[in-house]
């Protein structure tokens, strides 16, 4: 059930942003408010260069014929196998930027690590007065019975969407979504993290407009590879 209720939630986001609408300045505002102004800032200069890559790679001047080209080169040849290699150039991109924090669109779930001899648990937990999202650990001496193997490969687990993050703290401060982005918001709750294959055949099929501030922003945190 968990598979299947997501996939309908996809098939409305298709019939249902169909439309070229715009997000408001009045709900950018808001966006940016929620999502902080140091990541706003490292986002938007992050979108400069995915499209200054996506002009490069498509060969052509128009920044909505890039992106399209972009999604179907991704929808046609169902790519990305390598999940773990695919996040690590991804995060690369990302913290390229120092301004902008990673962690708050994904991140590793409570895991435990070998260091120096220490077993240290590393989980999440959120303020229960201001709502955020810290990061607390706790380190214990590796006991000879052990098993460090174990242990390691906990270590490698994949970084997955951050649901309480401040991206998605963003997308649900916007007042009135436009309908792409009403459904994004609501496969991402329903689903956390998606096939980018399946991510670019919503956003064809959505027929969005590719000059309007949010899609950009969702496209990039979606599809950058």
């Amino acid at each position: 059930m968990r598979l299947i209720y997501p996939l309908f939630v996809l098939i409305g986001w298709l019939f249902l942003s169909g439309c070229n609408n715009s997000t408001s300045t009045e709900d950018i505002e808001k966006f940016e408010s929620a999502f902080g102004k140091a990541n706003s800032t490292g986002l938007s200069i992050l979108v400069q260069e995915f499209e200054k890559t996506l002009l490069q790679r498509h060969q052509t001047s128009f920044v909505s014929q890039a992106y399209q080209a972009h999604l179907e080169s991704i929808q046609n040849l169902h790519i990305f196998e390598d999940w773990l290699g695919y996040q690590q150039r991804r995060d690369s991109f990302f913290v390229s930027v120092g301004k902008l924090d990673s962690d708050e669109f994904w991140f590793k779930p409570d895991t435990v690590e070998l260091v120096n001899g220490h077993i240290v648990e590393k989980h999440y937990h959120t303020n229960p007065i201001t709502g955020e999202l810290t990061r607390a650990s706790r380190s214990e001496t590796l006991q000879i019975y052990q098993n460090s193997d174990s242990v390691m490969n906990l270590s490698r687990q994949l970084r997955t969407f951050n649901m309480i993050g401040r991206w998605m703290y963003g997308l649900t401060s916007i007042e009135h979504p436009t309908p792409f982005v009403k459904g994004y918001i609501d496969a991402k709750e329903a689903a956390g993290d998606i096939s980018m294959s399946i991510m670019a055949n919503a956003f064809l099929h959505s027929k969005p407009n590719y000059n309007d501030y949010m899609v950009k922003r969702i496209i990039l945190v979606e599809t950058y590879y």
